[in-house]
């Protein structure tokens, strides 16, 4: 129901809704739980008799039934969730307002676009084993939701995801293991992809902590630190404390902590200096060149991503790319998907 409300309110802020939404929140918010309790038994218990007003079974009643537990447990488990609701509601509203807020998707309703248009048609692309493919295209196009889709983050309406030969079917943690930790990604934001209350040693070992592989932890987070240029102060930090260059190389870390088959650069160094940006590049290469991964690199930058990748596909041309050789093997292949993001992607 906080879902609900959270959401229907953000979608409408300023209506009449929203208005009732928020003043109901702040009034159970201030309302005590044993009054919210009290007036729940003065109405339903002894006014209208519908259940009883206490105890586990009817006075009565010798024996305990599960019927007779039921009705009792009726207001307490109905009184107990409705005095958590204004504390998740505002907190659902603030979250899904600041996602519609932002540019990608105001851009897109400057344009006419409807919630339901896909950003993305008919779109073909395929990443063969050790190459570097970078997509360019204008911000808010939908690069980064397709980006998404090949890390197995978003869903596609239609189409068809082909990791490794075998067509991907589930998405995000109900993916098999091994497909999930074929991939890893690199957001735009670092801000937005790191959980503030980690330290950066903590956010780079979450990925083995998650997959049970905690007696890794002391030697490659280490590794890894060193790798993308972090000292061991820095890794006792939290990410309020560090740089967007240093939040951004730790997300990097994450990404290769579990030595993945392929990455997925969602316009990576788009809030980094040059320096920053060198340094990360230089990185993803060096892990490429060890382990052989594929590269999808998603930006705007059309030096940076020619000098970087292999080849370049522009956003307008996808559909037009060519099947993969025969006997080629399609990494990272989507065919003709129909994308319709989240209102927070762009």
């Amino acid at each position: 129901m906080g879902t609900l409300l959270g959401v229907l309110a953000a979608r409408r802020p300023g209506s009449w809704l929203d208005r009732i939404v928020t003043s109901l929140a702040y009034t159970l918010e201030a309302a005590p739980v044993f009054w919210i309790a009290l007036l729940v038994i003065w109405l339903f218990a002894l006014q209208l008799g519908v259940f009883p007003a206490g105890g586990l079974t009817d006075t009565a009643s010798e024996q305990v039934t599960p019927g007779q537990v039921a009705d009792h447990l009726v207001l307490p488990a109905g009184v107990l969730p409705v005095s958590q609701l204004p504390w998740f509601t505002p907190y659902v509203r603030q979250g899904v307002g600041d996602a519609l807020a932002e540019d990608p998707v105001r851009g897109a309703r400057a344009r006419g676009s409807s919630e339901r248009t896909p950003v993305a048609r008919d779109v073909s692309l395929t990443i063969t084993p050790g190459e570097a493919v970078g997509l360019l295209g204008p911000s808010g196009c939908g690069k980064s939701t397709l980006a998404r889709v090949a890390a197995l983050l978003h869903r596609p309406d239609s189409g068809t995801l082909v990791l490794e030969g075998t067509p991907v079917r589930r998405w995000r943690h109900r993916a098999p293991r091994e497909q999930r930790t074929a991939v890893g990604i690199v957001f735009q934001q670092p801000r937005l992809s790191a959980d503030p209350r980690l330290r950066l040693h903590d956010l780079i070992a979450e990925p083995l902590r998650a997959t049970g592989r905690r007696e890794a932890v002391p030697d490659r987070v280490p590794e890894l630190a060193e790798a993308v240029g972090l000292t061991p102060d820095l890794l006792s930090r939290r990410p309020h404390e560090v740089s967007d260059g240093q939040l951004q190389r730790a997300c990097l870390a994450r990404a290769l902590v579990l030595r993945p088959r392929w990455l997925v650069c969602d316009e990576m160094t788009a809030m980094l200096d040059a320096s920053t940006t060198a340094a990360l590049v230089t990185v993803v290469e060096d892990y490429r060149r060890t382990t052989g991964a594929g590269l999808l690199a998603v930006g705007n930058d059309r030096v940076l991503l020619r000098r970087w990748c292999d080849r370049t596909a522009d956003w307008d041309t996808l559909g037009e790319e060519a099947p993969a050789a025969e006997g080629l093997p399609q990494v990272m292949s989507l065919r003709e998907p129909s994308v319709v993001p989240p209102a927070s992607e762009g």
